[in-house]
């Protein structure tokens, strides 16, 4: 497969997934918000906000790294998979809990 065609069926995926995502969450929002009414929808935001913003700093760039990384490794890129997720997950562990 050229280059040109790669990227644009990757392209492509990338938009598709984006959208199909944020829908899945408009819609979600929207469900939350007509089941816990106008006060526990508040409380409901306050939590999520609070969650979102503890994902970012928790991210430390590992996206950015892997995006980077994974093209120059070709022995084993399971094994910086493996790291790049415990290592995700222990600082959204942190966050969480801090």
């Amino acid at each position: 497969m050229s280059h040109s065609k790669r990227f644009i069926s990757n392209s492509i995926v990338l938009t598709g997934s984006l959208a199909f995502q944020r829908t899945l969450t408009a819609i979600f929002a929207i469900v939350v918000a007509r089941l816990l009414k106008v006060d526990n929808f508040g409380t409901y935001s306050v939590i999520m906000t609070l969650f979102l913003i503890g994902d970012f700093f928790s991210d430390l760039n590992l996206q950015q790294f892997a995006i980077r990384e994974f093209p120059r490794i070709h022995n084993n890129p399971g094994a910086l998979l493996t790291r790049l997720v415990v290592l995700k997950l222990g600082c959204r562990r942190g966050s969480i809990f801090s």
